[in-house]
């Protein structure tokens, strides 16, 4: 099976946190293995190619004390993997892991939408603990060795399993044109992450007409707009009607939902004696009708 590893952001950086699996062992030649390439057009591609990350300088671990965790480039395990192939691999653990890089220039996809993909393969399986990637928001104080769980990210995408979580977030994270404050957008009904220790293929598809797509494996898993007020949670756009904080009730305001007309007074033909309900003259039944019917 082709294996790749294609990610796309309209943020500066590209930043995998995660938590998933203690490694194994570290080494494994290449041996016949060609490293795929980037496709045509892809906006960035990583292959792990190189044998440890030390010959990856362009990945920086987070240095705040929050983040202690290792990193390493190892194999896959097999017969899931390519013999050859590399993946990136959280190395410690029970602890908290962070690592970025830095993509040559921000990337704005209005009009043309974006395609975030990254294969995972959970090594020793997973009891609590995240895969997601955060796309992080471009800015001049952004840096690779700072990096922290509140560092201002465009969108968060991938899975997250512990306790009674477990879900593939796909989060938006925009600034309120009104309030000027930023707010996160959360897919609603978000898809189950697949916790088994197969390799799966993680996409996620942001369109230009709205669209968002959430596959696993190819196979799509959920389906969403950014337009649809059920879809995101708060909703991405604001509701057409919002209470007015500072709008009061009248003095003369009643609560009850109908009160006598005090002007109203009865026809003159007004019959008191008449029945409620009287019998349609002209009423027939119907052909099909049946009498003996409930």
């Amino acid at each position: 099976p082709v294996r790749m590893r294609t990610i796309v952001s309209f943020g500066c950086l590209l930043a995998a946190a995660a938590a998933v699996a203690e490694g194994e062992d570290g080494g494994g030649g290449q041996g016949g293995f060609t490293p795929l390439q980037p496709p045509e057009g892809a906006l960035f591609f990583e292959n792990f190619a190189e044998s440890s990350l030390d010959a990856m300088p362009r990945w920086r671990k987070s240095a705040h004390p929050d983040f202690t965790g290792e990193w390493d480039v190892q194999s896959y395990k097999e017969p899931e993997g390519l013999p050859g192939d590399r993946g990136l691999v959280v190395n410690s653990a029970a602890k908290r892991h962070a690592i970025a890089t830095v993509f040559s220039t921000p990337v704005d996809p209005k009009g043309k939408g974006l395609v975030i993909q990254y294969e995972l393969q959970l090594k020793k399986g997973i009891q609590c603990g995240g895969a997601y990637l955060k796309l992080l928001t471009a800015s001049d104080s952004l840096s690779l060795e700072s990096f922290q769980a509140d560092t201002p990210y465009t969108i968060m995408f991938g899975p997250d399993k512990c306790g009674q979580t477990n879900k593939v977030h796909f989060i938006l994270r925009v600034k309120s044109p009104v309030t000027g404050e930023w707010e996160e957008k959360h897919l609603t009904s978000p898809p189950k992450m697949l916790a088994d220790m197969k390799t799966h293929l993680y996409t996620a598809i942001v369109g230009a007409d709205n669209s968002v797509r959430i596959l696993i494996d190819n196979k799509e898993v959920r389906n969403a707009s950014l337009l649809a007020a059920e879809d995101f949670e708060p909703s991405v756009n604001p509701p057409k009607q919002i209470d007015d904080p500072e709008d009061v009730k009248p003095e003369s305001w009643v609560d009850e939902p109908m009160i006598d007309d005090p002007q109203a007074t009865k026809p003159d033909d007004w019959d008191e004696d008449a029945p409620k309900k009287i019998a349609d003259p002209s009423a027939v039944k119907p052909a099909a009708w049946e009498d003996d019917e409930p």
